[in-house]
């Protein structure tokens, strides 16, 4: 009997059915967890190092090679790839689909943890950045046309005002430079006031400070005093 013959000749069996399947079709739509953008994780973890000023053959010697020799003994990485240029070490590490992934970054936090051998340039530590979904943005927002210092004031007030939206997570900012303070010296007047370059780089930092003064109370309020 084929699938027609049934259907006929069982029409009451074959509406309840197809009611049963409506009804559950309806409930699962109300039910079901549903996310616009849900956040996937993915099997990789990279870790990236700042060597400042040094070459990418520098990098790769002092810095992502003792890197990696520890990262190979940990159980639960299938592949390691990594890539070295100026000032900056990346590597990137497959971890085993049926490996506790987990485990895997906790390992591998403790593996570059072990390397206390990196040039003292090497400010930060490396760090260890688990893949998944949020690590990529949804929107990026382009501005240009304008003088530095105006994109700079615009862009804050955009960042300000996307981080009043529900649901942002983070906000990165691209192609930013920071302000900085250019001080060139008279090599003559230094000559003429025995003072050293060390000395005037002691004297910036002493002024460049912020710290903490003391806290006093008023009318039930503490008020905390930062001197800068």
């Amino acid at each position: 009997m084929n699938l027609a013959k049934f259907s006929v000749k069982n029409s009451l069996f074959i509406n309840f059915l197809s009611i049963l399947l409506l009804v559950l079709g309806i409930v699962a739509a109300f039910v079901i967890r549903k996310e616009a953008f849900p956040n996937v994780r993915f099997d990789y973890a990279t870790v990236q190092t700042v060597y400042p000023g040094a070459s990418s053959e520098d990098v790769e010697k002092y810095v992502t090679t003792p890197l990696e020799k520890e990262i190979r003994d940990i159980s639960g990485v299938e592949e390691i790839t990594s890539g070295s240029r100026e000032n900056l070490s990346s590597i990137s590490v497959k971890i085993d689909s049926d490996a506790d992934k987990d485990k895997a970054l906790n390992d591998i936090q403790k593996a570059v943890d072990r390397v206390n051998d990196l040039p003292i340039e090497v400010k930060d530590d490396p760090l260890v950045t688990d893949i998944n979904a949020e690590e990529y943005p949804i929107i990026e927002y382009c501005m240009a046309g304008l003088p530095e210092r105006e994109l700079q004031r615009y862009a804050e007030a955009l960042e300000d005002r996307l981080r009043d939206v529900s649901g942002v997570a983070r906000i990165a900012r691209k192609g930013w430079r920071d302000t900085e303070v250019w001080v060139e010296v008279d090599p003559e007047k230094m000559k003429e006031f025995y003072v050293s370059y060390k000395e005037i780089i002691d004297a910036l930092k002493r002024r460049n400070v912020s710290m903490p003064s003391g806290k006093f109370s008023i009318e039930n309020k503490e008020i905390h005093v930062r001197t800068t």
